[in-house]
C-alpha cells in the first residue's frame, strides 16, 4: 500500500529552484575548498565567481521560502515512522536556515577579511590571513553541514525509494 499521494507536485518554481540550488551547492562547495589552496592573487581570480554564485543561492533560497508559503505543496512524505517523518522535515527545513546563514557568513568573510577592499583596489594588500578572519571558520563549518544535510537528504530519498517502493522524485521533477 502506498503511503504517499505522488500525483501532487511542488510548484514549477519550487522544483526549478530545488535543482538549480542543488547544482550550485555542488559547484560552490568544491570551489571554496579549491580556493583554500590558492595564493592570495589566485584566490582573487576565483572569489568573484564563488561570491556571486553564493549570492544567487541566497536569492533562490529566499524565493523558495516565498514559494513555500505562496503556493500549495504536497504533504510531507510519510515513511511509516513518526520519528523518520519528523527527521525528514527537520533536514529539509534546515537547508533554508543553513543556506541563508552560510551566505551571510560568506558576505561577512568578504568584508572582514579585506576581500571587498582588495576587489575594489585590485590588489591583495588588504587581505588578512585565514587565521585572522573569525567568520571564515564558521563559514567553512556551515558549508560542511550543508554537505552533510545534502548527503543525508539524498540517502533518505533513495532509502525511501528502495524500502517503500515509492518514487518520490515525481514530486520534485
Amino acid at each position: 500500500m502506498a503511503l504517499n499521494d505522488l500525483s501532487k507536485k511542488y510548484s514549477l518554481g519550487t522544483r526549478v529552484i530545488h535543482w538549480v540550488t542543488a547544482a550550485l551547492v555542488l559547484v560552490i562547495f568544491p570551489l571554496g575548498k579549491y580556493m583554500d589552496e590558492l595564493s592570495k592573487a589566485e584566490k582573487m581570480n576565483v572569489l568573484p565567481a564563488h561570491a556571486l554564485l553564493g549570492i544567487l543561492v541566497l536569492l533562490l533560497t529566499l524565493l523558495r521560502i516565498y514559494f513555500f508559503f505562496k503556493h500549495k505543496r504536497p504533504e510531507s512524505v510519510k515513511t511509516g515512522s513518526s520519528l523518520n517523518d519528523k527527521f525528514a522535515v527537520f533536514i529539509q527545513s534546515s537547508f533554508y536556515y543553513f543556506l541563508i546563514v552560510l551566505v551571510l557568513t560568506g558576505i561577512g568573510v568578504i568584508i572582514t577579511g579585506g576581500y571587498w577592499e582588495a576587489l575594489l583596489n585590485g590588489t591583495t594588500d588588504a587581505l588578512k590571513s585565514h587565521g585572522s578572519i573569525p567568520l571564515l571558520s564558521l563559514h567553512a563549518l556551515l558549508a560542511t553541514i550543508i554537505m552533510i544535510l545534502l548527503t543525508v537528504h539524498v540517502i533518505g530519498v533513495f532509502r525511501h525509494l528502495i524500502k517503500k517502493k515509492e518514487n518520490i522524485f515525481k514530486r520534485i521533477f
